[in-house]
């Protein structure tokens, strides 16, 4: 079938897009902002370090950084380059997370109380069922006139 040329073009797609990769930078895109936020504090730290060590190269490091997110925003690509945003949007993604987690764990909880309530109304009511059969078979036996060892009992001749 078309597997083996779908392969060869997911690889050909795979070449195109790292070709793609402007001035040897990837850009800081995705939803994954705690990667986003290491890496963006990485290449700061990297500036940084260089700029101690020579301050041209820092600064023509930092044009061709701004350079070339200003062309990936050019293609439409969406940059996430503002730390502080990206701190707020870890914050909301995590909070949201916790979020989720306490109400499936409520909900899991709410599941399990319910089967154990259903199961403990079952076993009252099988219960139930057992002692009526019990105590129809003694009506019956009394209907046909015999004299059973509790009634003596309750008479006060046992």
């Amino acid at each position: 079938m078309a597997t083996g040329a779908d392969g060869a073009s997911k690889a050909q797609r795979r070449k195109e897009k790292r070709q793609k990769l402007k001035g040897n930078l990837a850009p800081l895109t995705g939803r994954n902002y705690r990667q986003l936020l290491e890496r963006l504090q990485a290449r700061q730290a990297r500036l940084e370090e260089l700029r101690d060590q020579d301050a041209g190269k820092a600064r023509e490091l930092e044009s061709k950084m701004q350079w070339t997110n200003l062309l990936y925003k050019a293609e439409g690509v969406r940059i996430r380059d503002d730390e502080h945003l990206l701190q707020e949007a870890l914050k909301r993604k995590e909070k949201r997370h916790e979020q989720r987690k306490r109400r499936w764990e409520k909900r899991t909880a709410q599941v399990v109380e319910k089967m154990q309530r259903r199961q403990d109304k079952r076993r009252q009511n099988l219960r139930k069922k057992k002692v009526a059969r019990a105590e129809r078979r003694l009506e019956k036996a009394r209907k046909k006139g015999r004299i059973l060892p509790q009634d003596l009992e309750r008479a006060g001749l046992a």
